[in-house]
């Protein structure tokens, strides 16, 4: 189970608060990747259209939870609303089970290979963002 309690002092959760916010809905499909031998679903979620190829790209691993146990949807539309976050592309990776995850998110040449070779070209298909290494962050749970 997944908790969002946050303590009297804990540090500002900046768009949690933010859970009523409307936006639009996330594209989910299914990324086959030949380099890995494997099928997965990724999330792909843009903020924003004004500058579509200048729109940084945010990857977040451990995607299952970000969509699906704890979704991000409405903060970041919300910060986003608010000028708190520029308009981005969110990219969240499935790690299909607890064996992947454990192999592939930890510095695994083939997984990130797989990434840049085939997946961001897929999601670049879907919607437009720069692929400008300082306009891209990776993050995720662990690892």
């Amino acid at each position: 189970a997944v908790s969002a309690l946050a303590l009297p002092d804990a540090p500002e959760q900046p768009g949690w608060a933010l859970s009523d916010e409307s936006y639009q809905p996330p594209v989910c499909i299914e990324w086959q990747s030949q380099r890995l031998g494997n099928t997965r679903r990724i999330w792909i979620y843009a903020t924003g259209a004004a500058h579509p190829q200048a729109r940084p790209l945010a990857i977040l691993l451990d995607g299952q939870f970000w969509a699906e146990s704890m979704p991000v949807w409405s903060p970041l539309a919300g910060l986003t609303r608010e000028k708190r976050l520029p308009q981005a592309v969110y990219l969240l990776i499935d790690v299909i089970d607890n064996q992947h995850r454990a192999e592939e998110l930890p510095c695994n040449e083939a997984f990130w290979l797989a990434v840049q070779e085939e997946l961001l070209p897929l999601v670049r298909q879907i919607t437009p963002f720069s692929d400008r290494a300082d306009r891209t962050v990776v993050a995720g749970q662990s690892f």
